[in-house]
């Protein structure tokens, strides 16, 4: 009889197969004058928008670095979006169109 993992029979528990599954993610790296003052992971879509809308462009030395990886692969690579943004206008877009579904 096959293990009992997490409540569901996995057929390939007992031979140890399980598969590899990918959740989206969403990383956000804040820069000013050319070093990282902040970085944020989470897999929250609400958490990663509201984070990205409070980070201030003071300093035009300010970058934001935002990246999403999508829980499926093309050809064995992971899918993800990335993106440098200088401004606070671009930032909110990306950020906008690498959430939608």
């Amino acid at each position: 009889m096959p293990k009992l993992l997490y409540g569901i029979y996995s057929a390939g528990a007992e031979k140890g197969y399980f598969m590899k599954t990918y959740k989206q993610k969403y990383y956000i790296k804040v820069y000013k004058k050319g070093k990282m003052v902040s970085s944020f992971d989470t897999a929250k879509s609400k958490r990663f928008f509201f984070r990205g809308k409070a980070v201030k462009f003071l300093e035009s030395t300010t970058k934001v670095y935002i990246k999403v990886t999508y829980p499926y692969e093309l050809s064995g690579i992971q899918a993800y979006n990335d993106g440098t943004y200088t401004n606070h206008k671009d930032l909110i877009q990306a950020m906008k169109a690498f959430i939608e579904k």
